[in-house]
């Protein structure tokens, strides 16, 4: 198959500056076209597969950006085994909470991923389980608990209250977790990982 772009120099892809939009070959494009009405059955333009082509591309990019990113804060761990406050300009956010600098001020990179000052100390102490931060599919929140679950947060509060949830606040946020090894009321299997293997 072709390349679906043109080499400026060796080692780098040529882009529109202005919209960021790749330049991709026509017969580059033609494959594309071809592979794409086989694969879907759908008949479309020349202009809706540069389109879509484009978009694929310019995604494409922006996940092999993140990795970079990401493998250049890894290689940082060197120096730093318990991880690093990362600059201001970095632009991430919490990986457990969503929570980052505007809230919290800082933002810390340790060996299981990005993290607010909250969720990074309540780590360190041991406050929260490894799992939280490395298997997703391993706890609830407050949003999972009312968007995918149907309740509301004052039927959060009164199954705390009874004891049929356990809850793991980060302190500082308020933000909730509920483990699911902890509270057997909770379905297991997430249902929107279910979903998303389906």
């Amino acid at each position: 198959m072709a390349p679906l772009y043109f080499p400026a120099r060796r080692g780098s892809v040529r882009r529109m500056s202005e919209r960021r939009k790749w330049e991709i070959s026509d017969k580059a494009l033609a494959e594309f076209h071809r592979i794409a009405v086989a694969e879907t059955g759908v008949d479309a333009t020349m202009d809706q597969a540069r389109e879509v082509a484009e978009w694929m591309l310019s995604l494409a990019d922006n996940v092999a950006g993140h990795r970079r990113s990401v493998r250049a804060m890894e290689e940082g761990l060197a120096g730093f085994p318990d991880g690093y406050e990362l600059p201001p300009d970095s632009g991430y956010d919490c990986w457990i909470c969503g929570g980052g600098r505007r809230e919290f001020r800082e933002v810390w990179f340790d060996r299981t991923g990005v993290k607010c000052g909250p969720c990074y100390m309540t780590f360190r102490k041991r406050a929260l389980p490894l799992s939280v931060a490395t298997d997703r599919e391993s706890w609830y929140d407050d949003w999972d608990l009312k968007r995918r679950l149907g309740m509301t947060s004052r039927m959060i509060a009164v199954k705390i209250g009874s004891g049929e949830l356990i809850a793991r606040t980060v302190k500082g946020t308020g933000f909730r977790i509920f483990m699911i090894k902890e509270n057997p009321s909770l379905p297991y299997p997430r249902p929107d990982v279910v979903r998303l293997r389906q």
